[in-house]
Order: structure tokens, then C-alpha cells, then sequence
């Protein structure tokens, strides 16, 4: 089977473990990134199961018209990225499935871009780096509010670490969530915190609104590892230009114990697809008419 393997930014998965499973097939890694039709229906023009990493690329109506061989879209998680709809006409199966645990690289990055921001470690290290020594002062975490925005699987983990730094944890979301908080003796939050770290998603933030909060002074700090429209290249985002954001390049998930779950995950349901067992189908509607 022609295998296609987008958006692999470190060359990594080649290197999995997991991608062993793929032996017997063709298949073709792509490392850098593009969203235009052209070039990517040259590219997938003869893929029959294409294995996305995340949402890293769209597949619109326009390109699956220019796949006439595509079979099967394999990924993990959301998929809003991918018009479904599309996909159901033309009976491309799309299969992606939740990871069986949570993402503890999300959550540990959290806390490392919290640690960086109050300490000012990146600014510290390039002030360093140019000559000079102690150029600022920070604050420790103990003692101060922890405020968790959904409390999910993620989000649990997160708030786990708040109360082993000695933090006070707040909760902030839907009255299901904050009913999983409370069993976790976790209160919820009844305003906004000044510290501001989004490792989740750039939508739930109002594009360039934190930009203009942080240049009022309000967050005073903030901590940023997702952005609207991703890769973010040759430093063309205005939160890179404030000195008071640690900016991060959408590392969260990005680990190599992660990506093996999620990758051998992708490419079980390409060869469950291949058995006749298709798994995690989001579109069975396909399966009915085959």
C-alpha cells in the first residue's frame, strides 16, 4: 500500500519503534509543511492511507477531488481540520482515535513555561549570554493561585502538579468538569489569574487580544506554545516581539513516548483498514455503503 506520512517537522517518525509496522509498504515522509492544494495533491497523487500528524495540515473538500486513490486518512484526536463530509462522499475512511492516556508532555511543558515565565529563565539566559548577570528578579509559584481553564485529562494532571508545587488550584470551565475538580478537591475559580499559559489551543483566546492585554500589563506575563495559524516561521508573530511571553514552537505533545503511542496507534488503524476491520471510523456512513 502507497503510504503518505505529512508535516514530520524533525524527521523523527522514521526513527520509531512503532514505524516498524509499516514494513512490506511504500511509504513516503514528508518533513517540511505546506497548505497549497497544488502541491499537495501533487504530492498524495498516487497515496492510498494518509497518516496526519494532528492537525498540522487541512484536508478540504478541493484536495480529496485531486486524491482519486486516497482510501483511508489515519490520524489521532480531533479532526477539524479535515472536511469529514468530503471524505464520506468520496469513501475515504477516516479513522482517528483518543489516546488511551493523557498527554503528560503537555502537562509537564505547562509547567515548565510557567517555571520559565515567573523566573525569567529564557530572558536570564540571554542576558547572560550577552554579558549580564542577574538583570532580574522573579517569584516562586508556592503559595500562589493556579488557575486550570477545562478540566480534562490534561488539565487534571496540570492541577496534580499545582498541589505538589504547594499551589492553590482553581478550576474554570462546564459544571461537568468542575464537578470532576471538586472530587479531586479542587475549587472552581470564581475570576481570572494574572498568569497566562496556553498549551491547548490559540482559539480560545480572541486572535491579538493577549498580544494588547500584555502590552496594557494585564496579564504581566504569559507563556505560549500554540498559535493561530501554525508553523509560525522566520519570527513573523507579534507575541515574539514582547519581551514579557515565553513563546514556545507548539511543543506540548511533541515528545518521543508520545509520539509512539500516537503513531503506532495511526498506523494500527491503517492496517486494521487493510485486514477489513476498519477501527475509530468517524465516518462509518462508508463502511454501510461498502
Amino acid at each position: 500500500m502507497n503510504i503518505t506520512i505529512l508535516d514530520d517537522y524533525q524527521k523523527i517518525v522514521p526513527t520509531l519503534a512503532s514505524f516498524s509496522k509499516l514494513a512490506g509498504h511504500s511509504v513516503r515522509v514528508w518533513n517540511d509543511h505546506t497548505k497549497q492544494v497544488k502541491t499537495l495533491a501533487s504530492r498524495l497523487k498516487n497515496t492510498e492511507a494518509l497518516v496526519l500528524i494532528r492537525e498540522r495540515t487541512p484536508v478540504p473538500a478541493v484536495l480529496l477531488q485531486k486524491l482519486p486513490k486516497l482510501k483511508i486518512i489515519s490520524q489521532n484526536g480531533p479532526c477539524p481540520h479535515i472536511d469529514i463530509g468530503a471524505c464520506t462522499r468520496r469513501g475515504v475512511i477516516v479513522s482517528s482515535g483518543q489516546a488511551s492516556r493523557p498527554s503528560y508532555g503537555t502537562a509537564e511543558l505547562t509547567w515548565g513555561l510557567m517555571i520559565c515565565a515567573l523566573r525569567r529563565i529564557p530572558q536570564e539566559v540571554a542576558a547572560l549570554k550577552k554579558g549580564r548577570w542577574q538583570s532580574s528578579v522573579g517569584t516562586t509559584l508556592r503559595g500562589r493561585t493556579l488557575g486550570v481553564y477545562g478540566y480534562g485529562r490534561i488539565g487534571a494532571v496540570v492541577a496534580g502538579y499545582g498541589q505538589a508545587f504547594g499551589m492553590k488550584v482553581l478550576a474554570w470551565g462546564r459544571e461537568t468538569t468542575l464537578a470532576k475538580a471538586r472530587a479531586d478537591n479542587v475549587a472552581a475559580a470564581a475570576s481570572k489569574q494574572a498568569l497566562f499559559v496556553n498549551t491547548s489551543r490559540a482559539g480560545l483566546v480572541e486572535p491579538r487580544a493577549l498580544e494588547r492585554a500584555l502590552r496594557s500589563g494585564r496579564p504581566g506575563l504569559a507563556a505560549v506554545d500554540v498559535y493561530e495559524d501554525e508553523p509560525v516561521l522566520r519570527a513573523r508573530h507579534p507575541l515574539l516581539k514582547l519581551d514579557n511571553v515565553v513563546c514556545t514552537p507548539h511543543l506540548g505533545y511533541v515528545e518521543r513516548d508520545g509520539y509512539e503511542i500516537q503513531f503506532g496507534n495511526a498506523f494500527d488503524q491503517v492496517l486494521a483498514y487493510l485486514a477489513g476491520k476498519p477501527v475509530n471510523v468517524l465516518n462509518p456512513e462508508v463502511l454501510e455503503r461498502k
